[in-house]
C-alpha cells in the first residue's frame, strides 16, 4: 500500500509541475492555481504515507535515511501550503513541486526495490574519485539552480511590473553566473558519471535506477551546454532546462544516499 501512495503522490507532483511549467512559459494565473491545488493534493497523499510508515501499518519498510527524506519532503509540502495562506510567493510552487516529485520518486523506487545485501568492499581509489567528482559537480549545480530560479523570479516581476522586494543582480548577471557554475560543475560531474560506468562494468552489481537517472541528467546538462555554446542559448527556456537537469540529478543523488 505504501508504494501505491508514494506513486500517487509522484503523479500528483508531476502534474503540478507540468502546470507550473506552463505558468512559467506564459504567466497565466489559472495554470498556477491548478498547480497549487495538485500540490496540496499530493502533500495530503504523502502525509498519508508518513502516517502509514510511522504507525507500522506498512511494516518495516524504509531505512532511516529514507524515513528522513520522507519526513522532510512532507514537511516542506506542509510549510508550502501554510505559507500560501500568509503570503504569495509566485515562484515557490515551481520549486517545491518538481523537487518534491523527485524526492517522492526516489522514495517510491527505493520502496519497490528488493533489499540490497550490505557490501563489505572498501572504497577504492577509483570509487573515491567517482563519488568525489560527482558530488563536487552536484554541489556546483546547486547555486546554478538557485540562480536560475532567481532569474525566473526577476523575469516574472518584470513581465508583471511588480517591484522587487530584494536587491538582486540583473537578469544578465544572474544568467551568466548560473552558466559559469555549470561550465565548472559539468566536467566534474562527467568524470563522476564516466568513472561510475567503469566501476559498474568491473563490479558485480546490475544497472540500477540511479544509474539510468544520473545518465539522463548528464544528457540534459550536455544538451543545454551544447545549445549555449553553439547558439548562445539563453532566457526562460534555457533556465527551465537547467532546473530540469538539476531535479533529475537530485533524484539520482537521493537514490544513492538511500541505498
Amino acid at each position: 500500500m505504501l508504494p501505491v501512495l508514494l506513486m500517487a503522490s509522484v503523479v500528483g507532483y508531476s502534474l503540478a509541475t507540468v502546470f507550473y511549467l506552463r505558468w512559467l512559459l506564459h504567466f497565466r494565473g489559472e495554470t498556477r492555481r491548478i498547480g497549487s491545488a495538485l500540490t496540496g493534493l499530493s502533500v495530503g497523499i504523502l502525509a498519508g504515507a508518513v502516517v502509514m510508515e510511522f504507525t507500522g501499518t506498512a511494516g518495516s519498510f524504509m531505512s532511516s535515511a529514507a524515513q528522513v527524506v520522507l519526513l522532510l519532503t512532507a514537511g516542506i509540502g506542509v510549510i508550502f501550503i501554510f505559507m500560501r495562506f500568509l503570503k504569495d510567493f509566485p515562484i515557490a510552487g515551481s520549486v517545491v513541486a518538481p523537487l518534491s516529485a523527485a524526492a517522492t520518486l526516489a522514495l517510491c523506487l527505493k520502496a519497490m526495490a528488493p533489499a540490497a545485501a550490505p557490501s563489505a568492499t572498501a572504497m577504492g581509489a577509483l570509487t573515491a574519485i567517482h563519488v568525489g567528482a560527482a558530488l563536487l559537480g552536484f554541489l556546483l549545480f546547486i547555486p546554478s539552480y538557485v540562480l536560475s530560479i532567481l532569474f525566473l523570479d526577476q523575469e516574472h516581476r518584470l513581465k508583471t511590473k511588480q517591484p522587487s522586494e530584494t536587491r538582486l543582480p540583473g537578469l544578465l548577471a544572474l544568467e551568466s553566473n548560473a552558466w559559469r557554475l555549470l561550465y565548472v560543475g559539468f566536467p566534474l560531474y562527467s568524470v563522476g558519471i564516466l568513472l561510475g560506468l567503469l566501476w559498474q562494468d568491473t563490479g558485480t552489481g546490475s544497472v540500477k535506477p540511479q544509474h539510468v537517472i544520473a545518465a539522463l541528467s548528464w544528457c540534459i546538462y550536455a544538451f543545454a551546454i551544447y545549445r549555449r555554446i553553439r547558439i548562445g542559448w539563453r532566457g526562460r527556456r534555457a533556465a527551465l532546462t537547467v532546473m530540469a537537469a538539476f531535479v533529475t540529478t537530485f533524484t539520482a543523488v537521493l537514490l544513492y544516499m538511500m541505498r
